[in-house]
């Protein structure tokens, strides 16, 4: 039972579903009323995943808020867990930004977490960076990929375009009429559904390699990383 989509049992910290909903698109207005770019929240300033050379960078180009030990701004954290951010700070980006980056620690094969989940449901474009699969992690033309740019400079010129263009930026919400995106508090959901369906047997020889892949293949760092990334490491 892991986050992997290729697990027995599939446990991730949200999921979507195709649904007719009453969603109203936000008004023009209210999204002009937004006073500020873009947030990060982020305290592990060394990740695996070198996201911290990619948000050195946008900020040549663009404003960007961060929260966090890596930045020069505060937000309380999740009552007993101090790594998670609490759910007021996401009220109060959904205030204020127009994007969020939903930036990953690790860049491991379907690895998408709360920093995902947490943002598509509140009325905020989330800019996401990780090998998270993000066709089956999250709902159609709901997210901006980084890997889709070639660099840092493009990606802030299409994050400031859209700030410019509210009917455009606007459409990253049409999913929303279609489908409901929401949290996943625990897994007793996944077990129970395991445990109404027929019987499959699964063996794993060596469960080390199944998790990491040959030649620790399923999770990816420095050269092996995106352009977009790996181009910022030789620098």
């Amino acid at each position: 039972m892991t986050y992997r989509f290729d697990s027995d049992i599939v446990r991730r910290h949200g999921f979507f579903f195709k649904e007719e909903t009453d969603y109203k698109i936000p008004s023009k207005e209210s999204i002009q009323n937004k006073t500020k770019l873009a947030a990060w929240m982020a305290s592990n300033c060394n990740a695996e995943s070198s996201r911290q050379y990619l948000g050195k960078e946008i900020q040549k180009f663009m404003n960007v808020d961060v929260y966090g030990r890596c930045g020069n701004l505060t937000c309380a954290k999740k009552k007993g867990d101090p790594k998670i951010s609490a759910a007021e700070c996401y009220d109060m980006i959904e205030k204020n930004y127009k994007f969020y980056f939903s930036w990953e620690n690790s860049y491991c094969t379907d690895y998408a977490t709360e920093k995902l989940y947490n943002v598509l449901v509140k009325d905020v474009v989330p800019v996401v960076y990780g090998a998270g699969d993000y066709k089956r992690a999250a709902p159609p033309n709901s997210v901006i990929n980084v890997e889709d740019f070639e660099s840092a400079s493009k990606l802030a010129d299409y994050l400031k375009y859209l700030d410019k263009n509210t009917d455009e930026y606007l459409k990253y919400f049409e999913w929303k009429k279609h489908y409901r995106a929401i949290l996943s508090p625990s897994g007793a959901c996944e077990i129970c559904e395991k445990l109404h369906q027929p019987v499959k047997q699964s063996i794993y020889y060596d469960l080390y390699e199944w998790w990491w892949g040959k030649n620790k293949s399923m999770c990816k760092a420095k050269k092996d990383l995106p352009k977009i990334i790996s181009d910022l490491l030789v620098k």
